[in-house]
């Protein structure tokens, strides 16, 4: 098995992680990434509360900005990868916001669609080309 990763600088302090792909609703937001220092918990929390001190700040308000719990999954396949890279930037679209996913000016879809410049450019990751392809190695192979 082999895949390619790609780093660009997406950081939190004292996180790594790689992100692949992203889009910032009204009111939520889909992230997908890879912890590469950090464990998921650990970086989800520093991330909410450094985006939410930012967010308060800018907006000049205070409160909470992002609610307590997330959501996760595990991708286990290349077919996973494209799933979610597919869910996440179809967001827009099913709310109702935009015709298609590349015209929402919060996501990573232009980059993927049209090759276009966005907000924050994602990581670059090559997924295996066999769907069924596991994206570790796995005891069974």
């Amino acid at each position: 098995m082999t895949f390619a990763l790609t780093r660009s600088t997406a950081r939190v302090p004292n996180t790594s992680f790689a992100l692949f792909a992203y889009v910032v609703m009204p009111d939520h937001i889909h992230l997908l990434l890879w912890t590469l220092e950090s464990v998921l918990p650990k970086l989800m929390r520093d991330w909410k509360s450094a985006s939410g001190f930012a967010i308060a700040k800018a907006r000049a308000k205070h409160g909470a900005i992002w609610q307590e719990r997330y959501f996760d999954f595990i991708l286990r396949r290349a077919r996973d990868f494209g799933n979610k890279l597919e869910y996440i930037h179809a967001n827009p679209v099913e709310a109702t916001l935009v015709a298609r996913p590349e015209d929402w000016a919060w996501s990573s879809a232009a980059f993927y669609i049209k090759n276009a410049p966005v907000r924050m450019q994602p990581d670059i990751f090559m997924p295996p080309s066999d769907p069924n392809e596991p994206l570790w190695p796995v005891p069974w192979k």
